[in-house]
Parts: C-alpha cells; sequence; structure tokens
C-alpha cells in the first residue's frame, strides 16, 4: 500500500515512510532539529536586542543617562541629567557597535588554543577528554578531544 504523497509530511517521526532508509529520515529528523533550534536562538536574539534598544530609549526619555560606562561620551557613569541629542546619538551607536561585537564573537568557533589544557580525564575510542581554562574569561570546562576520523567513520 502507497502512502500519499502530502501525508509523509504529516508524520511527527516520519516511521511510516515508504522507501527511505532509517539513516536518511535520522538525518532529516538531525536536520530538522538544527534549524529549529537555529531559529529559536535567532529569535530570541533579535527579541533582546530590541528590548536593549527599547530600555535605551527609555532611559534616554526619562533624562536618564545610563550608567554603563561605554555608553556615555566621556566614559564615566551617568549622572542623571538630561541628555542631549547629539550625545544620544552617540550612544545609540555606541549601542549598535555592542551589538556588531556581540554578533562577531557568536560567529567565531571555539578552537583547542583558544583553552589551556589542564589535566587529562580520561581517554576513550573517540578521543580525548580534558578539564580546560578558557584564556579570555578563565571559565573551567570540560573539552572533549575528538579523533575527526572515527568521529567521520561513523
Amino acid at each position: 500500500m502507497e502512502i500519499p504523497r502530502d501525508d509523509w509530511r504529516k508524520s511527527a517521526d516520519y516511521g511510516d515512510v515508504v522507501g527511505v532508509s532509517r539513516d536518511t529520515l535520522q538525518k532529516v529528523l538531525a536536520f530538522k532539529h538544527y534549524f529549529t533550534r537555529y531559529r529559536i536562538d535567532l529569535f530570541q536574539y533579535i527579541y533582546c536586542r530590541m528590548q536593549r534598544l527599547a530600555q535605551l530609549e527609555m532611559q534616554l526619555c526619562n533624562d536618564n543617562v545610563p550608567t554603563i560606562p561605554s555608553m556615555t561620551k566621556s566614559g564615566k557613569s551617568g549622572s542623571g541629567g538630561a541628555v542631549d541629542e547629539n550625545e544620544a546619538k552617540i550612544m545609540r551607536r555606541r549601542l549598535q557597535e555592542c551589538e556588531t561585537v556581540y554578533l562577531r564573537q557568536r560567529r567565531t568557533r571555539m578552537k583547542l588554543k583558544d583553552f589551556r589544557l589542564l589535566s587529562l580525564i580520561g581517554r576513550g575510542g573517540y578521543g580525548e577528554v580534558y578539564l580546560a581554562r578558557h584564556i579570555e574569561n578563565g571559565e573551567v570546562v570540560v573539552l572533549k578531544r575528538m579523533k575527526k576520523s572515527v568521529y567521520l567513520n561513523k
């Protein structure tokens, strides 16, 4: 019995698709999960970015200079006084620069050279597990270093 062409899209787990291997179905589900997660992260970032801009605009409307030193022209904390239009424009530009830097940092991939290896925790069939410290922020993490050849063959 053949399944109509549209019914396979409605199946949640794609388990009843005829003529498609299990491996292909797993890849389709992984692909779907990856892009769902990507879209969720993207929309969360956009929402938070709009909130930060709205917060800045609200502070500017209430004549409150933000207390973040990097947001003011002089680099000092705000005093709560009125803000002229030029200073408001500078603060908006600095917020935009901060957002650009944040996006650039999100796009960079982590590399082994970004960490200082503290100790080897264990070895396995796929690679090694290390205790490591991130060089920039000092955060201690567990790092799994995998052999690419073994990973691609599985």
